[in-house]
């Protein structure tokens, strides 16, 4: 699914990229920009209604320019592969303090049982690319473990 979803992103931000089919009714890219359309009059209005119509007569064509630029950041990060997950340990659990979770301790060298996890580990697989298995920790779980 994660894959499906990268390729589609990528495949409008291609088109958008490329300036395609934006006469074509109902194309995704002429969606694309529809929405920015709207989104940057309406972005507009605002700041007319906040300024008390002094806005600047440049500021629409760069607000039209920002909100394109993260029209296309949005379009890139739908078209990554990677993605993010939680790991959890539960109670009872057997863990070895290390590279995704940590206790109180800060014992590395004896598994220890868990007695309450107090924060997930925050992980990604892929690279956003080509990779789709490798993972990274971004954040490290922690829990306190049981006394012996």
């Amino acid at each position: 699914m994660n894959t499906w979803r990268a390729t589609f992103f990528g495949a409008i931000l291609d088109a958008v990229k490329m300036n395609a089919l934006i006469d074509q009714e109902g194309s995704y890219c002429s969606m694309f920009h529809a929405n920015l359309r709207t989104v940057a009059g309406a972005l507009t209005s605002t700041l007319r209604q906040l300024s008390n119509n002094r806005l600047d007569p440049r500021a629409p064509a760069q607000i039209e320019k920002v909100v394109y630029d993260l029209g296309i950041l949005s379009l890139e990060m739908g078209s990554q592969r990677s993605h993010v997950y939680l790991d959890k340990c539960q109670y009872g659990q057997k863990v070895k303090p290390g590279d995704r979770f940590k206790d109180e301790t800060e014992s590395r060298t004896t598994e220890v049982t868990v007695d309450l996890m107090t924060q997930p580990c925050l992980i990604r697989a892929g690279d956003g690319r080509d990779d789709l298995f490798s993972e990274i920790v971004i954040v490290k779980g922690d829990f306190v473990s049981q006394k012996t």
